[in-house]
């Protein structure tokens, strides 16, 4: 099953965001994030309608998707939504939890779109190895590349 996120679902959430940060492979986002940046992230999310939660028949959080929504860098009048996090325990990744997820959230996200935001953003540096997410065949193209340089 997959729902909205409630207030009661983020410690959960947070323990997800743990497991998906150690589990992505730029090593530099492993080391900056705190639970309790983690909790503010998510609790926003939530107030946006933007998070997610996979549930497993035995009632366990399996997986989550998290969003925000700020200005686009090159406007201070365009906004847009940003999946931060789409993540499924690996033990569920079999199911169709993931996409279960990914369509909910890009539900939540277009009625947000029609109120304010006008871009829709999916980072594709924050997938981690094992993860297979077709960004194109969902609507997404690709519009730039990252690099990262550790100290």
């Amino acid at each position: 099953m997959v729902r909205n996120a409630t207030i009661n679902d983020v410690p959960h959430i947070v323990s997800l965001i743990e497991e998906y940060s150690i589990n992505l492979v730029l090593d530099c986002a492993q080391t900056s994030l705190s639970k309790r940046r983690a909790a503010n992230i998510v609790n926003q999310a939530i107030g946006l309608g933007l998070c997610q939660v996979a549930v497993s028949p035995e009632g366990e959080v399996v997986g989550a998707s998290v969003g925000t929504v700020g200005f686009n860098v090159w406007s201070d009048i365009t906004q847009e939504i940003n999946l931060l996090v789409l993540y499924v325990k690996p033990d569920y990744r079999k199911g169709s939890y993931g996409a279960r997820l990914y369509s909910s959230y890009i539900e939540s996200a277009n009625e947000l779109m029609g109120k304010t935001p006008q871009i829709l953003v999916s980072n594709v540096f924050a997938q981690p190895e094992g993860t297979n997410i077709n960004y194109e065949k969902r609507g997404f193209k690709l519009s730039q590349i990252s690099y990262t340089k550790e100290k």
